[in-house]
């Protein structure tokens, strides 16, 4: 049995040969093949529309971890990324009765970044106690006459042997003792004999808890003993961490209630002030494993944003369950009411997001539905109530947006944010919140987002999405960070969808946008781009190698990338090419005549800079000439009026094709559509662009070499087919390609 006769039927069993290919079959498919490739050809188009791509725009790294940049409008007094709690002053009351209170320098009325952490914030608060202090009456010598009285053994009130009771003199109540009431670090200890007035202490039957030991079974210390013993003023951090553990798997059973709660947070007070890492971290677990609100929350969220400043711990936050905690916490503050803790709590997020494996146990922990949550109920607010939407509460907006900034980084977090329905806030603070900074945040998170399938798909499918892009382009069009951002979430939704490239266009003054950043920043000079002062961002550019600079070339490379898009769409196309074409073009052109300035190396300018410089004319002339060839795709050179145009981009393009690399094939290409008119066909050979032609016919792309020939008004090309036409190709030279 032949070959031929090989041939699998239906149903016939896997290890049979397949069949054969006829010749019949086999010509069959060389014809549509060449049919495919040379569609476009017997239309006279030189070159089809093709979608323009880019590289993403950086997202600076940041030095240190800080609240905020430190070229950020300095004359707000944000809160301060140092701070010191080793001054919280907390009232020997319940929880929601006590005081918080901050002693810093009058005079300062910003921010410091740079200060140490012994640096005080000057906003703190204070929340005075309902409780009223016993009258100084009741301690005198006249409470204390003929009989001893003895308090009750609580929580609240200090233990026996913890008491100096042996003088009757009264207590005065001077003020310096408020401190003491919280940190108790040098109490008066007595022995079983001291006296207490006339009756001794060793008479009374109450068993005093034991914590002075130095060698004690802190497993086995009830939380009453374990709070006495962290009363203490020590060196020994081994022995606090011990008492910390110890405490710590107590509260995570049962919870402390009532008066032994206020006992046991006085208790974590006294370390407060601690420099041993592992003591705050385990200070800050017990109090957000309390479930504490109010003042005490912002206590433990500001000692999270402590330890979280410092990248060398973070281990810490792999290694326990202090970020689980962090986001538990947060999500029982009001980000309206309770600004201060949102600042650190989000801020701590912000950061721990930036280390792939934290981001990673964020996600897990739900940072994202906490941080979408807080956005939502701060667009609310100012969207119902603008004018109480405090100074604080926006500072909690920056956080919160930065951290959704890096928690979008995380890898394979596109679904969870487009499943999360934070994208439709992210759109709603570009048109409701002014703030500069916010709104760098909510761009770059845009532009990090659209670049996922699922998110920009969910972005061009939205009604809204257009509109509110393009509504931000436009009021902060002078800031090129927000500008390259927003223009390149745009490109890339015009390159997704069919839809999303007609709401483009569609939105009234969108394309008036465009065209009026382009024709303004081809004139801008480098030094208005890279004002420190003015731009925050542009600062710490060259960290992020692999996206672009924010360079005035880099905001018109996105910018034109979303004209080339919308080309894609017939209806934006022809639009364009009917009302937009003359502005568009001049524009285009103004685009290559920057990019075709020569770049000068100082002797202080580092050879990376030159390179990365030299890439960016060569990027913008390239995204200049494919739009050119996808807006003369559309483009009707007939009438007298577009002569002037015509000769221009006629010009243009034969300079371009002279050279090399990607910028000549747009350049052919864009040729190839001008072309169709008999009048650019005469100027293309007045300006000798078919002697510049021969190069590109070695070029691997079977495109351009078809757009080649056809420029070259060679006919023979169906003779070939595609698959053998670079063989052939070769053979031939310039010559018998004109008189073909």
């Amino acid at each position: 049995m032949n070959d031929r006769g090989a041939r699998r039927s239906y149903g016939a069993p896997f290890y049979a040969a397949p069949r054969r290919k006829t010749s019949a079959e086999i010509i069959s498919e060389a014809r549509a093949a060449i049919s495919a490739e040379m569609s476009s050809l017997a239309s006279g188009v030189g070159g089809a529309l093709r979608p323009l791509r880019t590289r993403r725009p950086f997202t600076p790294r940041e030095p240190q971890r800080t609240l905020f940049t430190e070229n950020a409008r300095k004359k707000d007094a944000r809160p301060p990324s140092a701070f010191d709690l080793k001054h919280l002053k907390i009232a020997e009351s319940s929880e929601d009765d006590l005081f918080v209170g901050f002693v810093a320098d009058t005079k300062s009325g910003h921010r410091d970044e740079e200060a140490a952490l012994e640096t005080l914030p000057e906003n703190g608060k204070k929340i005075s106690a309902v409780r009223p202090l016993r009258a100084t009456q009741e301690r005198s010598n006249e409470g204390w006459s003929r009989f001893t009285k003895l308090p009750h053994l609580s929580g609240r009130s200090k233990p026996l042997h913890r008491r100096n009771t042996t003088e009757q003199t009264g207590v005065s109540p001077d003020t310096s003792s408020k401190r003491n009431q919280f940190s108790s670090s040098k109490s008066v200890s007595y022995e079983a004999g001291s006296t207490l007035g006339e009756v001794f202490v060793k008479q009374l039957e109450v068993q005093l808890p034991n914590t002075f030991h130095g060698h004690d079974d802190y497993s086995n210390m009830s939380v009453l003993e374990l709070a006495e013993a962290l009363s203490q003023k020590t060196r020994d951090t081994d022995r606090i961490v011990q008492l910390l553990e110890a405490l710590q798997n107590i509260i995570v059973r049962t919870s402390p209630a009532n008066s032994l709660r206020d006992l046991v947070l006085r208790s974590l007070y006294t370390h407060i002030d601690c420099e041993d890492e592992r003591v705050l971290v385990a200070i800050a677990r017990a109090m957000l494993t309390m479930c504490v609100t109010g003042a005490h929350l912002a206590a433990a969220c500001k000692l999270v944003f402590k330890i979280a400043r410092n990248d060398k711990n973070d281990h810490f936050f792999k290694n326990s369950n202090l970020l689980d905690l962090l986001v538990e916490g947060c999500g029982r503050a009001d980000p309206l009411s309770e600004s201060e803790c949102c600042v650190y709590a989000a801020g701590a997020l912000r950061f721990l997001a930036l280390e792939p494996r934290l981001c990673a146990l964020a996600h897990r922990a739900g940072a994202l539905p906490l941080a979408a949550l807080h956005l939502k109920i701060l667009n609310n607010a100012k969207t119902e109530r603008p004018r109480q939407v405090s100074e604080q509460a926006t500072h909690a907006l920056y956080q919160v947006t930065g951290a959704l900034r890096n928690l979008a980084g995380g890898e394979g977090s596109g679904r969870a944010f487009a499943a999360s329905g934070v994208l439709a806030d992210l759109l709603a603070a570009l048109t409701l919140h002014t703030d500069r900074d916010v709104l760098t945040n909510v761009a770059r998170c845009l532009s990090v987002l659209s670049a996922e399938e699922s998110c920009c798909t969910w972005l061009c499918a939205s009604p809204a999405s257009a509109s509110a892009l393009l509504t931000a382009l436009a009021a902060c069009a002078s800031r090129a960070p927000l500008t390259v951002r927003l223009a390149y979430t745009l490109g890339n939704m015009a390159a997704a969808d069919e839809q999303a490239r007609i709401n483009i266009y569609n939105e009234e003054g969108g394309i008036d946008v465009l065209l009026t950043i382009l024709e303004s920043y081809v004139q801008r000079n480098e030094s208005d781009a890279r004002d420190l002062d003015a731009d925050p961002d542009l600062h710490l550019v060259g960290s992020d190698l692999g996206g672009s600079d924010g360079s005035n070339e880099d905001v018109l490379i996105k910018t034109v990338r979303v004209i080339a898009n919308l080309c894609l769409a017939e209806i934006a196309g022809r639009g364009l090419a009917a009302s937009y074409a003359e502005r568009t073009v001049r524009a285009l052109l103004s685009c290559l005549q920057l990019a075709e300035k020569p770049v000068h190396k100082s002797s202080d300018t580092p050879s990376v800079e030159h390179e990365s410089s030299l890439e960016r004319h060569e990027e913008l002339a390239m995204a200049a000439l494919a739009t050119l060839n996808n807006i003369t795709f559309f483009f009707e050179p007939s009438e007298s009026s577009q002569h002037n145009i015509l000769e221009l981009l006629c010009k243009a393009t034969c300079r371009w094709v002279r050279g090399s690399g990607a910028a000549a094939c747009e350049a052919a290409r864009a040729l190839g559509n001008l072309t169709r008119s008999a009048r650019a066909a005469q100027l293309v050979v007045l300006e000798g662009a078919l002697e510049a032609l021969p190069p590109l016919l070695h070029h691997g792309d079977s495109s351009v070499l078809i757009i080649t020939l056809y420029i070259s008004g060679y006919k023979h090309i169906c003779m070939f087919g595609v698959s053998n036409m670079k063989k052939h190709v070769s053979k031939i030279t310039c010559r018998h390609i004109l008189l073909g």
